[in-house]
């Protein structure tokens, strides 16, 4: 049995992690394969940012997929700003065909419609801004306001969310979300940055987004390139993409540690959590990294404890 058609077996049988590990290295036609993977999980961003490292493979071997993914994903939360620059980045690649150029032409339609849709609903709900915010029941909901709002053409959008993440009283979560949306807009207007430790002024198109620099993207390549054991690299790229997001709008770079340290770091840390401090494995890494570092990559996870869900014995 095909790879492919192993998976898919494990798809409609709900087992989707059974899934991405026969998917672990795919091929080219099994790469939209993984993004559907991904989506059936719920777990969007992974979908977008596996599209974004394989966009070149993807359109060599099926270009209309492709300007079809890129469509499904960049709609699947009403960021239609996304989905434009999307679009026009696939339009830049070599000319294909007639049929690839009208399905780019269906494609700016489909997202024509999508938006208009979205648009037409906030103006029959008769409510402000603010009130279709302050409305919502779920901070879930909160989140798909939010980015219906920043992606529309509403001119007072901009103004709403600096409102709103100035209010001390909303979820942390909602303002990180929010310096996101800003900084996908270019809003170059200073902005006080106050998350606890980290206070200062800046404009939000100057911030750094989790996991789309190239330190981050760096971290998470050296850790995918550790094959040791999937589990174990599998937790600790979980950790690393969860603290980026914690320490947002910090950045971990800001520490201080090289690439390589952080991802061993990372890597250390996941033998903790996953039961394995005492194994004949852990004992290897520990020599092999030496004291030295083991002492760095004990200084790195001290530095984010607080950001950890797992305790840890020194």
């Amino acid at each position: 049995m095909k790879r492919s058609e192993e998976a898919k077996k494990y798809l409609a049988s709900n087992e989707v992690d059974k899934a991405l590990e026969i998917l672990e290295d795919p091929h080219d036609d099994e790469l939209f394969l993984v993004i559907s993977s991904y989506l059936f999980k719920g777990e969007l961003q992974k979908a977008i940012s596996f599209y974004e490292v394989h966009r070149q493979k993807l359109w060599s071997y099926n270009p209309r997929l492709t300007i079809k993914t890129a469509l499904e994903l960049f709609t699947y939360d009403e960021n239609f700003k996304r989905a434009r620059q999307e679009l026009a980045i696939l339009e830049d690649f070599p000319y294909v065909s007639q049929i690839v150029e009208e399905t780019f032409k269906e494609a700016k339609e489909t997202l024509e419609r999508k938006e208009e849709a979205v648009l037409k609903s906030l103006k029959e709900k008769a409510m402000s801004l603010e009130e279709r915010y302050r409305n919502a029941s779920s901070i879930n909901e909160k989140f798909k306001v939010l980015s219906v709002l920043s992606s529309s053409e509403i001119k007072e959008a901009n103004s709403f969310l600096r409102t709103i993440y100035l209010d001390e009283k909303e979820e942390k979560e909602i303002r990180k979300f929010i310096l996101l949306l800003l900084k996908e807009a270019g809003d170059q207007k200073p902005l006080l940055i106050d998350f606890g430790e980290i206070k200062r002024e800046l404009s939000p198109s100057a911030l750094k987004v989790p996991l789309q620099n190239a330190y981050d993207k760096e971290v998470i390549r050296q850790l995918s390139a550790s094959i040791d054991d999937i589990s174990r690299t599998r937790n600790a790229i979980k950790l690393y993409e969860n603290l980026t997001f914690a320490v947002f709008p910090g950045t971990i770079e800001e520490e201080g540690f090289k690439t390589e340290e952080t991802a061993e770091a990372c890597l250390y840390w996941s033998f903790y959590s996953l039961g394995e401090d005492k194994s004949s494995d852990f004992s290897l890494f520990e020599r092999e990294a030496g004291k030295e570092k083991i002492e760095k990559y004990q200084k790195f996870l001290r530095l984010f404890l607080p950001f950890l869900d797992f305790p840890l014995p020194f």
